[in-house]
């Protein structure tokens, strides 16, 4: 009954005209995708996806209709910031499994068959995979039960901002703002998504409004602390293969909050900063080359990095005016 009420409260977009397919082309498609996936799975269809799912119909609704609000904002944010988004040619697929032992399962398929590791970064709830073109996340009340006492936030703001962080990786990957194939420091694709997670799941979200997420704690007490990394080295980070604890918070804390400067402070240069990525070959540019592709965009690390820091420096200051300061909540971040 939660769950219901969450969708209803959220918009439940099933109900709304299929934009990306006609109806033809969308009965294919899910058909294809129960064969796929057999008779254990079910369909259910939102505006601009196709959620193929073994778990909780509410819960599957109510991230449905996250998916459509993630949407409609990552259209309105661009927008807004002068980009030009290209229109999205099919539905978007989705895989929803309840289950977490299921879901790891799953995603370690297919992580073998497409010659990855089979040892992804603990704690990840959700994946977009670009070879695929589909987000699998898992009902986060399964990790509650099987870890009793966990200190996590509350299931239903995690199974949410899981929710429009993954529709934001697929949706900057379909309509323009990524391009698949395309070879991209980590900090930019993760600092992109984590922008439309959210602490209040009935307010607006997304990197022009207030509603900020867990990251924002999360970078404060890295700052304070003297943790963050120089931008130097930071922009030009790979994602490392045996990641130490620290290690990806900070790519996703930090990446949160400089796409959230550049965004506020150098969108049209942002816009072409992404361009750049469009025609990557096989091989992974090499920090160097990440380097002077952020330093022509922006202009020199050493001016870039003082707005930075004077940026850090008025986050802190609406933290601490808000009643939020790290010191007074360390305990919680």
């Amino acid at each position: 009954m939660k769950y219901c009420l969450t969708a209803l409260l959220l918009g439940l977009a099933c109900c709304g005209p299929v934009l990306a397919q006609d109806k033809a082309a969308r009965s294919k498609k899910s058909a294809e995708l129960l064969k796929e996936f057999g008779g254990n799975y079910k369909i259910f269809t939102t505006r601009h996806w196709i959620l193929v799912y073994k778990a909780d119909l509410e819960w599957v609704k109510s991230c449905g209709a996250m998916l459509e609000r993630t949407h409609d904002t990552f259209v309105a944010t661009f927008e807004k910031a002068g980009f030009k988004l290209g229109k999205l040619k099919e539905d978007l697929v989705g895989v929803l499994i309840g289950e977490e032992k299921d879901y790891r399962e799953y995603r370690d398929r297919n992580r073998s068959q497409s010659g990855r590791s089979s040892s992804p970064p603990r704690g990840g709830g959700g994946v977009y995979s670009s070879r695929t073109n589909r987000i699998t996340f898992f009902d986060d009340r399964t990790r509650e039960r099987s870890r009793p006492g966990s200190r996590s936030r509350p299931a239903e703001l995690v199974n949410l901002s899981k929710a429009a962080h993954e529709g934001a990786h697929q949706l900057a990957f379909n309509l323009g703002v990524h391009k698949r194939g395309g070879r991209y420091p980590p900090w930019l694709v993760e600092g992109l998504a984590a922008n439309f997670e959210m602490e209040d799941t009935a307010r607006p979200f997304g990197p022009y409004t207030k509603n900020l997420s867990l990251r924002r704690r999360n970078l404060l007490k890295l700052h304070e602390r003297g943790k963050t990394a120089p931008l130097k080295e930071f922009v030009a980070a790979r994602r490392p293969r045996d990641p130490q604890p620290g290690e990806l918070g900070l790519i996703y804390s930090q990446g949160w909050g400089l796409f959230r400067f550049l965004l506020h402070n150098y969108p049209g240069k942002l816009q072409g900063y992404l361009q750049g990525f469009t025609a990557e070959g096989a091989e992974r540019p090499s920090p160097q080359v990440f380097r002077r592709r952020f330093e022509k965009a922006f202009g020199s690390f050493e001016k870039v990095e003082k707005q930075w820091q004077a940026f850090l420096g008025d986050l802190a200051k609406a933290e601490e005016g808000a009643g939020k300061s790290p010191r007074r909540r360390r305990r919680r971040l």
